[in-house]
């Protein structure tokens, strides 16, 4: 993955004492690199999630997912040269990140 960006939007829960049931809106952007060119994947869905109350800590039990629309570009539509972001911080996926610069108290890939 060139990009990969998760988004969780509305989260609705019904508590049922040491059980609960969710559904959970998400929008999943992917740029997809392959041998033949990118392209991207912008994907709105929902998560079916159940929950239980174990030892006083609220766990998941289960998960299914759905997706309810997928818009496709194929080839790469991604363009960091456009306009609208002039100046703006562009995220990579290594130290060159943004969040580096920001974020000093992280310690990403160090153990």
């Amino acid at each position: 993955m060139g990009i990969l960006h998760h988004n969780v939007t509305t989260h609705n829960i019904k508590l049922m004492g040491k059980k609960a049931e969710g559904e959970t809106y998400i929008i999943a952007f992917h740029q997809v690199l392959g041998d033949t060119g990118n392209f991207d994947v912008l994907i709105g869905g929902r998560y079916f999630d159940e929950y239980e109350k174990r030892n006083g800590i609220w766990k998941f039990s289960s998960r299914a997912v759905d997706a309810d629309w997928a818009y496709v570009n194929d080839p790469s539509q991604v363009n960091f040269n456009h306009p609208m972001i002039e100046g703006a911080n562009v995220g990579t996926a290594n130290d060159k990140d943004p969040s580096y610069k920001y974020l000093k108290s992280l310690e990403r890939g160090k153990r």
